[in-house]
Protein backbone atom coordinates (compact mmCIF):
# COMPACT_ATOMS: atom_id res chain seq x y z
CA UNK A 1 0.00 0.00 0.00
CA UNK A 2 1.21 3.53 -0.81
CA UNK A 3 2.25 5.38 2.37
CA UNK A 4 1.53 9.06 1.74
CA UNK A 5 3.06 10.28 5.01
CA UNK A 6 6.31 8.37 4.51
CA UNK A 7 6.80 9.65 0.97
CA UNK A 8 5.84 13.20 1.97
CA UNK A 9 8.55 13.11 4.67
CA UNK A 10 11.04 11.66 2.19
CA UNK A 11 10.18 14.38 -0.33
CA UNK A 12 10.68 17.11 2.31
CA UNK A 13 14.01 15.59 3.34
CA UNK A 14 15.20 15.34 -0.27
CA UNK A 15 14.18 18.93 -1.01
CA UNK A 16 16.08 20.07 2.09
CA UNK A 17 19.17 18.10 1.02
CA UNK A 18 18.95 19.38 -2.57
CA UNK A 19 18.68 22.97 -1.33
CA UNK A 20 21.81 22.45 0.78
CA UNK A 21 23.64 20.96 -2.21
CA UNK A 22 22.61 23.84 -4.48
CA UNK A 23 23.70 26.33 -1.83
CA UNK A 24 27.09 24.59 -1.46
CA UNK A 25 27.62 24.42 -5.21
CA UNK A 26 26.64 28.08 -5.47
CA UNK A 27 29.22 29.01 -2.84
CA UNK A 28 31.78 26.90 -4.68
CA UNK A 29 31.09 28.64 -7.98
CA UNK A 30 31.17 32.03 -6.29
CA UNK A 31 34.54 31.22 -4.75
CA UNK A 32 35.85 29.92 -8.07
CA UNK A 33 34.63 33.07 -9.83
CA UNK A 34 36.45 35.33 -7.37
CA UNK A 35 39.59 33.19 -7.59
CA UNK A 36 39.65 33.29 -11.39
CA UNK A 37 38.82 36.98 -11.41
CA UNK A 38 41.99 37.61 -9.37
CA UNK A 39 44.31 35.66 -11.72
CA UNK A 40 45.12 38.50 -14.17
CA UNK A 41 46.13 40.70 -11.24
CA UNK A 42 48.32 37.94 -9.80
CA UNK A 43 49.95 37.37 -13.20
CA UNK A 44 50.63 41.10 -13.63
CA UNK A 45 52.17 41.33 -10.15
CA UNK A 46 54.30 38.24 -10.77
CA UNK A 47 55.62 39.58 -14.09
CA UNK A 48 56.31 42.98 -12.53
CA UNK A 49 58.14 41.29 -9.63
CA UNK A 50 60.27 39.18 -11.99
CA UNK A 51 61.17 42.21 -14.12
CA UNK A 52 62.17 44.13 -10.97
CA UNK A 53 64.35 41.21 -9.84
CA UNK A 54 66.02 41.12 -13.26
CA UNK A 55 66.67 44.88 -13.14
CA UNK A 56 68.14 44.62 -9.63
CA UNK A 57 70.37 41.74 -10.72
CA UNK A 58 71.53 43.68 -13.78
CA UNK A 59 72.24 46.75 -11.66
CA UNK A 60 74.29 44.69 -9.17
CA UNK A 61 76.23 43.09 -12.03
CA UNK A 62 77.04 46.52 -13.50
CA UNK A 63 78.19 47.80 -10.10
CA UNK A 64 80.48 44.75 -9.64
CA UNK A 65 81.85 45.22 -13.17
CA UNK A 66 82.56 48.92 -12.54
CA UNK A 67 84.29 48.04 -9.25
CA UNK A 68 86.44 45.48 -11.01
CA UNK A 69 87.37 48.05 -13.70
CA UNK A 70 88.24 50.69 -11.08
CA UNK A 71 90.40 48.28 -9.08
CA UNK A 72 92.30 47.23 -12.18
CA UNK A 73 91.16 43.61 -12.24
CA UNK A 74 89.87 44.00 -15.79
Amino acid sequence: MYDHDYYAKMDKAMVRVLKAVVRSVGYGFTGLYHYLKKQPTRLYEYIRYRIQLERDDQRETEIRFENLKQNGHI
